[in-house]
């Protein structure tokens, strides 16, 4: 454990796409939450079986879902998440969108380690059977300090993790509005 590299970061963003990205993101209200729910090579979440997590105040939604599946967005009925797939053309893009984001939820996939070698504060959904960079029975990473692992107690059951996110988020949020108020006076 002790000679894996962890030192974060190790990738930076293009200037120019960080200067786009924050003119779409910055402006959204509460805490910027980018989401990816589906990989190419591992399985992907059922997105209404995550609906807890979307129902905490003082959010704002971003998926970064790109291909095929960001059309599950059409299965969210009042819920509102903004779609950045028309815009992440490449991985420079999505580091960009990534950078401006409070946290990046995501299944295991290229956007997470991304994430995680941005520095950036990166929420994993685990399944019950992880890949094994994950460890057992851990809810950090050995490979990114600013991952938090969440993991299926029972195989194919989201809905108590995407709870456990939820707390979280609510927690996150509250923090952010103590930090806001201590800092206006």
């Amino acid at each position: 454990m002790a000679t894996i590299p962890n030192a974060v970061p190790y990738l930076s963003v293009p200037k120019d796409a960080a200067t786009t990205w924050a003119e779409r993101i910055d402006s959204a209200p509460g805490l910027k939450v980018g989401l990816v729910w589906a990989g190419t090579a591992v399985g992907a979440i059922d997105l209404p079986s995550l609906r807890s997590m979307f129902e905490v105040a003082d959010a704002s939604w971003f998926s970064l879902q790109v291909g095929d599946r960001s059309a599950d967005l059409s299965l969210l009925d009042g819920v509102k998440i903004a779609d950045l797939a028309p815009w992440l053309a490449d991985f420079a893009e999505t580091a960009a969108a990534v950078s401006r984001l409070d946290v990046v939820i995501s299944v295991d996939t290229s956007v997470a380690h991304l994430a995680g070698a941005l520095g950036r504060p990166m929420w994993l959904l685990l399944p019950h059977r992880s890949e094994w960079r994950w460890l057992l029975e851990r809810s950090d990473s050995p490979w990114y300090p600013t991952a938090r692992l969440f993991r299926q107690r029972d195989p194919g059951e989201w809905d108590e993790v995407a709870c456990q996110v939820a707390a979280a988020l609510e927690q996150m949020a509250c923090s952010r509005r103590i930090r806001s108020a201590t800092t206006v006076v």
